[in-house]
């Protein structure tokens, strides 16, 4: 049996720290947080991260952690980059960004977005995004599920689709946790379940960045569920080192 000398016995035992540490830092820095931009603010809003409040003003990036305030006839629009496209902040809202991270994996990217709207409502585009990642409204009295969506929620409830699929998780009258699917075209009523929206909520210029004409909703496809509430279903059909000086006796 061979045995390291001194001297080789130490760069090995180095070189061996360096892979670990490379490998260990690889995988720290896997998980990266994104940012919520600034893009428009409509009247009075404002922000804070924990302590005193401030003015929001287009431009601005946002974290983890921000809280987001918009007085009476007030609104603020974010993009969100790589954790889904934009949401609308609408007048007299409190929401709270609670998670912004993404992850490029070997496969795919995975990424979690997690919003707390306490009162008010928002609105928002989120792109399809792979199994693994979550995109989730979190309410008072429940949460909502979405992925490749257009969506309208109100702190009461009230969810509105305008494409994609929603799944709404609540809490009914008699305290029970209950599970519902608010697909396009639809809206979710506390109380009332699923109906069709009427003529003027699908032609409201709200599901628009920027407040625009409204165009028609995309074409009708199999339903898109979240995950880990319910699975996914399969969409159909498919598409050189030198000698070493240490190995000697």
């Amino acid at each position: 049996m061979k045995f390291l000398s001194g001297k080789c016995f130490s760069i090995a035992v180095a070189a061996a720290f360096a892979v670990f540490a490379f490998t260990s830092a690889t995988a720290t820095a896997a998980v990266k947080e994104g940012k919520a931009v600034v893009q428009i603010v409509k009247g009075d809003a404002k922000y804070s991260t924990g302590g005193a409040w401030a003015a929001l003003k287009a431009g601005m990036v946002l974290k983890p952690g921000a809280i987001i305030q918009t007085g009476a006839d007030s609104s603020v629009e974010l993009t969100l980059g790589i954790n889904g496209e934009w949401i609308r902040v609408k007048p007299s809202t409190t929401v709270s960004i609670e998670k912004l991270t993404y992850e490029q994996t070997a496969a795919d990217t995975v990424v979690e977005t997690q919003l707390n709207l306490k009162a008010g409502g928002v609105t928002g585009k989120v792109r399809k995004t792979s199994a693994a990642s979550r995109y989730e409204v979190k309410m008072p009295t429940g949460v909502a599920g979405i992925r490749g969506t257009t969506y309208d929620i109100d702190a009461n409830g009230v969810v509105r689709v305008r494409d994609g699929c929603v799944v709404v998780v609540y809490v009914d009258a008699n305290g029970q946790i209950l599970s519902v699917e608010v697909c396009g075209g639809s809206k979710f009523v506390p109380g009332k379940g699923v109906q069709p929206m009427t003529p003027e909520e699908m032609a409201s210029s709200t599901w628009n960045q920027g407040g625009g004409p409204t165009p028609p909703p995309a074409p009708g496809g199999p339903p898109i569920f979240v995950y880990p509430l319910i699975s996914t279903p399969a969409p159909p059909g498919g598409g050189g080192g030198g000698g070493g000086g240490c190995g000697g006796p």
